[in-house]
């Protein structure tokens, strides 16, 4: 299985909301809410980070220092979580993305 994975620091957004705007567009209806065991989707259905076959990176200002995340699992549900990164980063969803590129290793 191919697997994805892109950080990008430039792109067209003057927010993240406009960049969540054009995500739900584009097929990333689903907002992930970080929990203990992963990403928990529709139908109160968790993803393990092993379930992430792409994974989009889209970094903010340094100022506002957030991320928006673009995820698709395995059975093909497609969404997005934000957050922060650097010291503001949220611990659990640092682990959750560690896992996931641990698990891409083999193919970055």
């Amino acid at each position: 299985m191919m697997r994805m994975y892109k950080i990008t620091s430039n792109h067209p957004f003057s927010s993240i909301e406009e960049a969540i705007k054009d995500a739900v567009q584009h097929g990333f209806d689903v907002e992930f809410v970080i929990n203990e065991r992963g990403f928990k989707g529709r139908q109160k259905k968790t993803y393990l980070p092993e379930s992430v076959i792409e994974l989009e990176v889209i970094l903010f200002s340094r100022k506002t220092k957030q991320v928006l995340y673009l995820l698709k699992m395995v059975d093909g549900m497609c969404g997005w979580t934000s957050g922060y990164y650097g010291a503001l980063a949220d611990n659990l969803l640092s682990e959750h993305l560690t896992r996931i590129k641990e698990n891409f290793a083999d193919e970055l």
